[in-house]
């Protein structure tokens, strides 16, 4: 396998792993002025949003990991900018899916859905962010694998720093309706 695509699938699978990680430590969320719903229906809605966030991304690697093959460093930045474009529209609309969701009604509801769009939204932000830092990538293959391999770890890093920024949620009703919730057992 040329190195360039190695150094590719690797960062794309690193960062599909970690904003999996990141998206399980997450309990708690949904937007400021939404409706107020149960907190048993705020986590289902959640988690099913995250599932399907998880999804897609894991899809889209996967589907990269089977259609990048020439090794070409030009071809692999380009597969990995429109890749961070992607995870960073499907996380936007996570933000938005979870805002969505409403306000779960027990005490310190509206804090813990305002904590959980607003850490979507930095991921977001961090993914906007990598689609420069991929593109400034150097176009020989030695230096896009070296890249590559060194730009990976650094937004895992930034990703799991905004998943443990993420606190448990005050309300033991709603740490026990994500706790219950079996759509939040699949979220990694």
């Amino acid at each position: 396998m040329p190195a360039s695509r190695t150094a590719a699938l690797g960062l794309t699978l690193l960062l599909a792993g970690g904003m999996a990680a990141c998206g399980g430590d997450d309990e708690g969320g949904g937007g400021g002025s939404a409706d107020t719903v149960s907190a048993e229906a705020y986590a289902a809605d959640v988690c099913g949003a995250m599932q399907d966030w998880i999804t897609g991304i894991q899809e889209r690697t996967q589907e990269i990991g089977e259609s990048f093959t020439s090794g070409d460093p030009e071809e692999g930045k380009q597969v990995l900018v429109d890749l961070m474009t992607e995870m960073s529209d499907a996380t936007g609309q996570l933000a938005s899916d979870v805002e969505d969701a409403g306000v779960p009604d027990v005490e310190g509801g509206e804090e813990a859905a305002d904590t959980l769009v607003s850490a979507f939204e930095e991921i977001q932000g961090i993914l906007e962010d990598a689609q420069a830092d991929v593109e400034d990538l150097p176009s020989d293959p030695q230096g896009f694998q070296q890249g590559a391999q060194e730009l990976g770890p650094t937004i895992q890093n930034a990703l799991q720093s905004v998943g443990e920024s993420i606190e448990e949620p005050e309300s033991q009703e709603l740490h026990d309706a994500f706790e219950n919730e079996e759509s939040c057992s699949a979220v990694p």
